[in-house]
């Protein structure tokens, strides 16, 4: 499914987190830098406990955004919108809000996908993620909302590893289908095929043309550029919750 994630708008093209009021552009500024996904790449080249030190090491080192949110205040930003992942910051930020009195309902925090994970709100705290009155949009609908292929993935993935399962996690077994889909599809051409490469082709045109899949959201199809041809969104919210986090993201709403 290439770097897109299924159903997902494409981002704004930029080089950095951005500040922004929704209702008037009073505050744009930049925070930190979105290195998410090629920190990540280097992350998973090293092995064992030393990847997972240099990952720790990485988040220590995230620079100071006071200066920055203080600014934002300043400026009566009824929102900060911050379009990165765990990796660059984003609790870093979050923490630093409160601390600056960045808070709801005088303003408030949203961010995208890659911030739906409980090692958000740990890093960030439950205090800043509820004061901050933090919302988060998904690409697709919440697991207790699926039906069919959906909800049948959702609990054979229960069963199988007694937790629940993260955010992307049942698009990697959506993913793996469409792959072995488009294999049984392209058997005859990997038949006639010369050589690998010919193999590899027949297999990824299989892939492109993908029609009416039943999926985990419901049926969808590859367009001509390779995205899904579904644009479901679900809202999220952090909210108190019993537990050692103290908190979790809870579904708020479908966006249509």
């Amino acid at each position: 499914m290439g770097n897109e994630r299924p159903g997902r708008p494409r981002r704004p093209q930029h080089n950095g987190h951005h500040l922004v009021s929704p209702v008037e552009p009073k505050c744009h500024a930049p925070v930190g830098e979105d290195k998410g996904n090629d920190q990540r790449d280097h992350e998973a080249e090293i092995p064992g406990q030393l990847g997972q030190e240099q990952a720790d090491q990485s988040r220590k080192q995230q620079p100071d955004q006071k200066p920055v949110l203080t600014k934002v205040r300043a400026s009566g930003a009824d929102l900060v919108y911050l379009g990165g992942v765990i990796e660059t910051g984003a609790q870093v930020i979050i923490r630093q809000m409160k601390e600056v009195g960045l808070t709801a309902p005088r303003t408030r925090f949203m961010g995208p996908d890659g911030l739906l994970e409980e090692e958000l709100l740990k890093g960030a705290t439950c205090d800043a993620a509820l004061a901050t009155d933090m919302r988060v949009t998904f690409a697709g609908l919440p697991f207790e909302k699926m039906r069919g292929v959906g909800a049948k993935t959702y609990e054979t993935y229960k069963a199988k590893y007694g937790k629940e399962p993260t955010s992307y996690a049942l698009y990697a077994a959506e993913g793996t289908r469409v792959i072995i889909d488009a294999i049984k599809r392209s058997a005859p051409e990997i038949e006639k095929a010369k050589d690998v490469t010919e193999k590899r082709e027949a297999v990824r045109k299989a892939i492109a043309s993908t029609k009416n899949f039943e999926g985990i959201n419901g049926k969808w199809s590859f367009d001509e550029n390779g995205d899904v041809d579904y644009d479901t969104m679900s809202g999220f919210k952090a909210v108190k919750a019993d537990g050692p986090v103290g908190c979790k993201f809870a579904f708020e709403t479908i966006l249509e």
